[in-house]
């Protein structure tokens, strides 16, 4: 599963039951993304591993979806 795909899921899952995807929906699933990313950083440092979140950026995405939703 790609970085966008997991987005869309996570937007639909959120979005539910409604079928029609809002900017208020995308807000709160950049919302979950920084939370994951924010849970991963916290375990890689606590357990002494850095491998995780050196592959896996979910701040950076978030951000990308902001400035989408922000028109920059």
């Amino acid at each position: 599963m790609t970085m966008d795909e997991l987005f869309n899921h996570i937007t639909h899952i959120i979005a539910s039951p409604h079928t029609t995807i809002t900017e208020h929906d995308k807000r709160r699933a950049v919302q979950v993304f920084l939370a994951f990313d924010e849970y991963m950083i916290d375990v890689d440092v606590d357990e002494g591993r850095c491998d995780v979140s050196d592959k896996v950026d979910f701040t950076s995405y978030a951000e990308k979806i902001l400035d989408e939703l922000e028109g920059k």
